[in-house]
């Protein structure tokens, strides 16, 4: 990333731009997840499709296509797991991200799901909770009520040393 400024405004610069074909089948990209080096990146290619894609070449990976409605992406940081999560009750899953193949289901309706930066943890937000998931076996370790149980629960994010949520 650069940063400069310029006539007192400052400028950010992500990178050159590039143009990434769509796959077939693909209607938009209405979200991604990056990967920490920024060289992959889990799109949202439709309402129930996602797949990694590799930035450098444009080359697309496994192919995520277990939704009726997408809600949230996220992309371990060993680029080990991804997880689709859904608008409406069905589970989110977990995917090997090298094979695509579904390794867990869990939940109805986990909207928000985000990985630790040290990918110990994963995090899942839905319906009453906040769930903290332990990447080794999956199950729930915590579990936190949502205190106004009214809307879209949104995303929980930890701190960069993983220590806070």
């Amino acid at each position: 990333m650069e940063i400069e400024a310029s006539n007192d405004q400052p400028r950010i610069q992500f990178g050159p731009r590039r143009l990434i074909a769509k796959p077939q089948g693909a209607s938009e990209f209405s979200s991604a997840r990056f990967t920490a080096d920024g060289r992959n990146a889990l799109v949202q290619l439709n309402y129930s499709h996602a797949a990694l894609v590799d930035l450098e070449s444009g080359q697309y990976g496994p192919f995520f296509t277990n939704h009726a409605t997408l809600a949230g992406l996220a992309i371990s940081p060993d680029k080990q797991w991804v997880v689709t999560s859904t608008h409406s009750d069905t589970p989110a899953r977990i995917g090997d991200a090298r094979t695509g193949k579904i390794v867990q289901e869990f939940g109805l309706g986990s909207l928000g799901v985000n990985f630790s930066p040290d990918g110990r943890w994963l995090a899942t937000s839905g319906g009453n909770e906040t769930a903290i998931r332990d990447v080794s076996t999956w199950p729930p370790r915590h579990r936190f009520a949502r205190q106004l149980a009214t809307g879209s629960p949104g995303h929980a994010v930890f701190s960069p040393d993983s220590q806070l949520l």
